[in-house]
């Protein structure tokens, strides 16, 4: 697991804004999501707006029960084949308007491979902030040189403004070069919450997404959006005792 810290000055600020009165931000109306795929076996390529497939090459994304995108290649005698998935929503967070809020975002990725060094599996999460958490096994790479060939439950954090419109953009690539025995799976699927440690009073805040997208990990996903919620909340929950502690022994 792996978390882009945010700065003790942003905290500071976080801070500073909570104190102050509380004004409600309006209601974000936020745009649709958009998905696209594509597959592609020796020279069929199928294009879809939803599951495509070509040969031995299949490519989805899904909105609900999760938010997530896979794709698969199957070598045969010769043929390459490559399966390529994109899915882009957005979120806002509900709440008042007290500065900037840490928003966690969590996600699960995957990537095998079989066969010959040719055969690539690729998947990668975007934020808006240009943040990136992917896994790499092949002949492409990850910028942020975090590959791995499985991240369960790695992490961004970022300090985020209640009402504005921020995005995730999730993208997987399977592809084999061609040959029995060759194959390829790519998989990633987020979940995004208020952080509970680093945001002054979390309760005051909900993440809200496009519409038809839901905002929760697959069951087989590990470890548990459950127990990363309840840690998360015993965690916060530690802290608010800790900072009543404090004003009492100032009082």
């Amino acid at each position: 697991m792996f978390r882009t810290w945010v700065s003790a000055a942003a905290l500071g600020l976080a801070a500073v804004g909570a104190a102050s009165h509380a004004q409600a931000t309006p209601v974000t109306i936020l745009p649709a999501f958009s998905g696209t795929t594509e597959c592609v076996s020796g020279a069929l390529v199928d294009d879809e707006a939803g599951p495509c497939s070509a040969g031995g090459a299949t490519a989805s994304f899904t909105a609900s029960p999760f938010a997530g995108v896979q794709a698969q290649a199957i070598g045969g005698p010769s043929i390459s084949d490559g399966g390529l998935a994109f899915l882009r929503y957005f979120y806002t967070i509900d709440g008042p308007d007290n500065g900037p809020v840490a928003v966690d975002i969590f996600t699960n990725v995957f990537a095998s491979v079989t066969g010959g060094p040719n055969n690539v599996g690729f998947a990668s999460l975007v934020d808006t902030e240009g943040h990136q958490i992917c896994v790499i096994l092949g002949s492409i790479g990850c910028p942020d040189a975090h590959g791995a060939a499985s991240l369960n439950g790695a992490e961004l954090t970022e300090m985020e403004t209640p009402g504005l419109t921020y995005s995730i953009l999730l993208e997987v690539e399977a592809s084999e070069a061609g040959g029995a025995g060759n194959s390829a799976f790519a998989r990633v699927d987020p979940l995004i919450l208020v952080d509970p440690i680093l945001t002054l009073d979390p309760e005051l805040y909900s993440i809200r997404v496009s519409d038809g997208i839901a905002n929760a990990l697959p069951a087989s996903g590990t470890p548990e959006p459950a127990a990363w919620v309840m840690m998360l909340a015993g965690f916060a929950g530690l802290g608010a005792a800790m900072r009543r502690r404090v004003a009492l022994a100032a009082a």
